[in-house]
C-alpha cells in the first residue's frame, strides 16, 4: 500500500532482493540508517541507534540473519 510509510533500516540490498524475486517497488520508505547518516550520528548501526535513542541493548544474535526466511521465529520478533 503506497499510502503506509515503512519503516526500515539499511533496505537498500533488501528492495533489490524484494524487487528482483517478487517484483515488489518499495515506496514511501523511511529508511532510518540513511537518516542517521543525514544528521551526522555517530553510528549509523541499528543496535547503535537503539541504544542512543531508547537506551536498549539489542541481543547480537539476530544480526546476520536471513531475514528473508519465513516463517520468523518468537525471538526474531521480538527483535
Amino acid at each position: 500500500d503506497p499510502r503506509v510509510v515503512k519503516v526500515l533500516h539499511g533496505c537498500g540490498g533488501d528492495a533489490v532482493w524484494l524487487r528482483r524475486d517478487f517484483g515488489l517497488l518499495l515506496v514511501n520508505v523511511f529508511d532510518t540508517a540513511q537518516a542517521a547518516r543525514l544528521a551526522a550520528c555517530p553510528s549509523t548501526s541499528y543496535a547503535a541507534l537503539v541504544r542512543q535513542f531508547f537506551a536498549a541493548a539489542l541481543p547480537k544474535e539476530h544480526q546476520l540473519s536471513d531475514w528473508s526466511e519465513r516463517p520468523l521465529g518468537a525471538a526474531r520478533e521480538r527483535y
